[in-house]
């Protein structure tokens, strides 16, 4: 009984991460959608490298959602559409309840997943996991935590649900 509760638990707290983080930050804009702000002591763009660079006290706001970080690198597609995007340095983003760190991020907008590395943590609420690399994926139920070095494990505590 109390496996099939932590398992419940578990799937829960996996959705639940993976609605809330910033997928959308990165999407193709819709109509009513806001759009990006990005505030940087630096930008540079790069037309024959499509991409862009952003250093110093990087703030993303987007929907609701605020990425910070030290430095960050945007890469386009011929198009000129986001295709990755790539935050080092402090990186935190929150949203809604959801608050993650990491010493680096990457954003995958055409696969539709991010990755942070350099001991992530994501709290949600009383749960919370950590690892050297989270991988999250925006088109199934998917979460990946993997460890470091020999010595480091991947951690997750789930808190019991409040009673209403």
């Amino acid at each position: 009984m109390e496996m099939s509760k932590l398992f419940i638990q578990t799937r829960l707290f996996i959705v639940v991460v993976m609605l809330i983080l910033p997928f959308t930050l990165f999407a193709e804009e819709k109509k009513d959608e806001q759009p990006i702000q990005i505030e940087a002591d630096n930008m540079k763009y790069f037309g024959d490298k499509l991409m862009s660079e952003f250093r110093g006290n990087v703030i993303v706001l987007k929907d609701g959602m605020k990425m910070t970080s030290e430095e960050m690198d945007v890469f386009f597609t011929p198009e000129r559409e986001v295709k990755e995007i790539f935050s080092r340095g402090n990186v935190k983003i929150e949203k809604e309840g959801l608050l993650a760190l990491s010493g680096k991020a990457r954003i995958y907008q055409l696969e539709e997943k991010i990755v942070l590395t350099e001991n992530a943590k994501v709290w949600q609420g009383d749960n919370y996991l950590e690892g050297d690399k989270v991988t999250l994926f925006n088109d199934n139920e998917k979460l990946f935590v993997d460890k470091g070095d020999q010595d480091k494990r991947v951690k997750i505590i789930l808190a019991p649900q409040k009673e209403k």
